[in-house]
């Protein structure tokens, strides 16, 4: 017996379909991990980086410029400099030679100064001691213990008290500064207060920590919390009974804990927007169902795009071009130009992990379902495997000249054509009969109002084509414009709607206008 409704389909394949999906979370989850451990390696890595940075990559005799941060001040004060740089006015300059060092400085601006070394006594030996000093502060020392050993998706808690502000102000702010904690703009504060290092270190410390406080309603500090990245924090507890408030914060003796979360690191992120999240494609209705139906035809996606739908980005897909949909809908844009449906291969593969028959594909082409964005994917796909290569019917001219479809067709559509829309730079635009609404702004895009025959197949509403030659056209993918609802944009463009509507952009009154338009 044939199974004629997805409850059959799910029925016969139990197994198999849970162990892909599962294995695919499981991936999912994997990553997350990598990436939580990443956030701590690179915190333990930076304070290596204030002497690699400031001291080995310098050629004698080179002008680098320094920003005044305290890392760098840090180690001009350790080399002996840095009362010269604070007697300097803007613009001035002044040669230092002594036993140890031979060297000039310059204040070229409110923000920063250059350094010129020509020779430094037993360079090696102040390196090594520098990052001793540095490695060896209870701070930087007790996150290391507690990063190294810590458990993606649970909180690591030191044993006993591990810092006190008031012990070495500055070697804190140094270590605090490192991990991007500090209020942006303290470079100039230094030159501007006037104040000596140890001074700025201690103010700009408790500024920072008054900031970061979580109070109980006798204003006492329950505790201070950083994050270092999406569901990374770091926490500084008193010690046991301990009453601590802004008075004296800086003198009391802290707890260190660092904790983490794994589900923040399983959200697919926009591109070039870290904030912007939403469930990852494949635990989304369209990824969900894509993956049963890729179990139907025995298929499943191809490495580099597992990676992908895993990771954002693989050697042949970047989210600078969209998510995992919008990849989908590329592909075949392109197999739909070149006629060649080997290029399927980049997204689904068979059992043996080459390109899948026709067969198969049209299994694939065939899964009943209801979700509207793998339908709209579907009904492309079997176009495309019942095409002929003498068809190229078209309700407007397709092109012919070689192009990227990836001209035109990054991330951030939705955001321009609801921009474009907002500031009166979108437009209907009839060819051959067909309307399309055309973005006069940026790159001129335009998609179509209603179904359109182009190459040989019918492309769904909310196609994105670009001009070429100027009446010629290239279809390079579909739109969230090609779905009515939210729901099935998100389902289908995850954070690419996200992103737009976080900037302000209103999706669906793009839709609406459409409505109009078309009614």
């Amino acid at each position: 017996m044939i199974p004629t409704t997805e409850n059959d389909i799910r029925k016969d394949n139990p197994a198999k379909e849970a162990n892909y999906h599962e294995s695919l979370k499981d991936q999912l989850r994997i990553s997350a991990e990598k990436k939580i451990k990443g956030v701590f390696l690179a915190k333990t890595r930076s304070i290596n980086l204030i002497v690699d940075l400031f001291l080995n990559d310098i050629p004698m005799g080179f002008e680098i410029d320094h920003t005044f941060s305290f890392e760098e001040l840090y180690v001009l004060k350790e080399l002996g400099l840095l009362d010269v740089l604070n007697n300097l006015q803007k613009g001035e300059q002044q040669h230092i030679q002594t036993e140890e060092i031979d060297a000039e400085l310059k204040q070229y601006s409110s923000y920063g100064f250059s350094l010129s070394l020509f020779a430094v006594k037993d360079l090696d030996e102040k390196k090594q001691k520098l990052t001793e000093q540095l490695e060896q502060g209870s701070f930087f020392k007790t996150f290391s213990q507690l990063s190294e050993g810590h458990k993606p998706g649970t909180m690591s808690k030191s044993t006993e008290k591990f810092l006190k502000f008031s012990d070495d102000f500055l070697l804190n702010a140094v270590c605090f500064s490192r991990f991007n904690l500090l209020p942006t703009g303290y470079s100039y504060a230094y030159q501007a207060e006037k104040l000596s290092l140890e001074e700025w270190a201690k103010s700009t410390l408790l500024k920072t920590c008054r900031e970061a406080a979580i109070y109980n309603e006798k204003h006492e500090i329950l505790k201070i919390t950083f994050v270092l990245a999406k569901g990374v924090e770091l926490n500084l507890l008193p010690i046991g009974d301990s009453i601590v408030n802004d008075d004296n914060l800086l003198d009391a003796d802290w707890q260190l804990a660092i904790s983490s979360s794994l589900e923040p690191n399983m959200l697919e992120v926009a591109n070039q927007s870290n904030d912007s999240r939403c469930e990852a494609f494949i635990n989304r209705p369209t990824g969900e169902i894509l993956i049963e139906a890729l179990n139907s035809a025995k298929l499943k996606f191809s490495k580099d795009f597992e990676l992908f739908l895993i990771e954002g980005r693989s050697q042949g897909f970047t989210d600078r071009f969209g998510g995992p949909y919008t990849q989908i809908s590329r592909v075949l844009a392109k197999i739909l130009w070149s006629g060649d449906m080997s290029k399927i291969k980049s997204i689904f593969v068979n059992q043996k992990n080459e390109m899948p028959d026709v067969k198969e594909l049209r299994l694939l082409a065939e899964y009943p379902n209801q979700d509207n964005a793998l339908c709209a994917l579907q009904a492309i796909l079997m176009q495309l495997i019942d095409k002929t290569v003498d068809d190229q019917s078209s309700d407007i001219t397709a092109t012919s000249d070689s192009i990227g479809v990836r001209d035109g067709a990054c991330f951030d559509v939705t955001s321009y054509f609801c921009q474009a829309f907002q500031c009166g730079n979108l437009y209907q635009k009839i060819i051959n009969g067909k309307r399309f609404l055309i973005k006069t702004c940026g790159s001129h895009t335009l998609i179509n109002l209603t179904p359109v025959w182009f190459n040989g197949i019918e492309l769904p509403k909310g196609s994105l084509f670009t001009t070429v030659n100027n009446d010629e056209f290239a279809f390079l993918r579909l739109t969230p414009f090609t779905f009515d609802n939210r729901e099935d944009m998100v389902s289908a463009f995850g954070t690419e709607i996200i992103k737009a509507e976080e900037g302000g952009d209103n999706v669906l009154s793009v839709v609406n206008y459409i409505d109009r338009v078309v009614v």
